[in-house]
């Protein structure tokens, strides 16, 4: 901007009146975003039921002591990050 170039409120009325209507064309339906949360949910209790199992798994079956300590530290941040997500998941009041 050169120092004679003013801001009309002309020109905020116009730059609001279409952020306004930028926003409304970009902003998802409420159907849709339900719908993200509700699969984006599912894909990461799964993933966080499978990496606690894994843990499990390696907890009981790994060769030395390094391995079933992994696999306890695997069982207690996964299994805690499932009941993060089902705490998330639970219905409020």
């Amino acid at each position: 901007m050169d120092a004679n170039h003013y801001f009309h409120e002309t020109d905020a009325q116009a730059l609001r009146a279409h952020s306004r209507t930028a926003v409304a064309c970009a902003a998802p339906t409420s159907a849709v975003t339900l719908a993200a949360q509700r699969i984006t949910t599912f894909v990461v209790v799964l993933g966080c039921l499978l990496f606690a199992m894994g843990g499990a798994c390696l907890a009981i079956a790994g060769q030395g002591s390094s391995e079933r300590w992994t696999g306890v530290l695997g069982v207690f941040f996964f299994g805690g990050s499932l009941l993060a997500m089902m705490m998330e998941v639970r219905p409020r009041h």
